[in-house]
Order: C-alpha cells, then structure tokens, then sequence
C-alpha cells in the first residue's frame, strides 16, 4: 500500500510514548491533589475521561521536561522513566514508572 508518504515509525513512536506520558504526568498531579482542582480540565483521551491542567506554567514545564524526554528518547540511551514527587527538602515520597 503506497501513500506517497514516508512514516518514520520511530517519530510516532516517541510521539506515542510522549503523549502517554504527558496524560499520565497530569493525571498524577490531580489524582494526588498536588495542584487545585480549579486548575484542570475533563478532555476525552484514550476514550476516558482525563483531567489537564489550563495552567500555562505548569504546561510549559510539562512540556519542556516531554521535549527533553524526546531527545532522550532518539538516542535511544534511556532505561526507564520514573515520574517522582518530591517533598519540600527534594526527597521522593512517591515515585510512579510507567513501564
């Protein structure tokens, strides 16, 4: 099946895995009440009902720490991924990894 288009299935890949992460990472921050309420959103992702933050802010940083994943990603020298919730000293008191 021609197309006419080249897919670079490594790009979909990442893009795959990155938008996964960015719902998983939005998730947690609401689900553990570590941001307002106020500040997210139902959207239907996944065929679910998920909650995003509106908060530019924190949707700059989000996306700044998925770009710097991204990079990670095409060099293929990443083991895991682990999204940590620190304490006011830095310390995790929760760590989730996605895979």
């Amino acid at each position: 099946m021609a197309t006419g288009q080249n897919i670079d299935c490594t790009q979909v890949a990442i893009d795959v895995i990155c938008e996964f992460l960015e719902v998983a990472i939005h998730s947690i921050l609401y689900i553990r009440n570590l941001y307002p309420a106020a500040i997210f959103e139902k959207r239907r992702m996944y065929n679910a009902s998920v909650a995003m933050s509106i908060h530019p802010q924190l949707n700059d940083y989000i996306q700044s720490c998925l770009g710097d994943l991204r990079t990670v990603l095409f060099t293929r020298a990443l083991d895991k991924v682990v999204i940590a919730i620190l304490d006011s000293h830095r310390k995790a008191i929760e760590k989730f990894t996605p895979w």
